[in-house]
């Protein structure tokens, strides 16, 4: 198969290891500049999932081995904005995106913290779920 309709065809699965592995894999020199940035794309989407997964270890170190900022995120992810989460899960949100947005909510109560929505950056192809009410 052609890296280009290899790219697409991993563009059409969700984040995992066998995605992760196949983009891994590839010849970087063997692709074409646009299937470079469609790879970069697809890893990009990748280190949210990957970041995603992480957060239930942070949340069970409880702060330990990491720095305060990442232990706060983690337990927001978790609790207040699952579906934020769940976006960095499936490769729609960087890390930094979800962290900005638990920093957003951090300082308000429950109700207020439900209501609020995230915003489009420039840039940036996707919208965060409404999270849940």
């Amino acid at each position: 198969m052609q890296p280009g309709a290899e790219l697409e065809r991993l563009a059409g699965t969700a984040p995992g290891p066998r995605t992760l592995f196949a983009l891994a894999a590839m010849d970087m020199s063997a692709l074409s500049a646009h299937d470079r940035v469609r790879w970069l794309e697809l890893w990009q989407a990748h280190r949210g999932w990957f970041d995603a997964h992480a957060q239930a270890g942070i949340v069970a170190v409880g702060g330990a081995a990491t720095g305060r900022g990442r232990l706060d995120t983690a337990r927001e992810l978790a609790s207040r904005l699952t579906r934020t989460l769940a976006a960095l899960e499936s490769g729609q949100l960087t890390y930094w995106h979800a962290k900005a947005m638990s920093d957003a909510v951090a300082s308000l109560k429950d109700s207020a913290a439900l209501a609020v929505r995230y915003r489009r950056t420039p840039g940036q192809h996707c919208r965060c779920p409404r999270e849940r009410s």
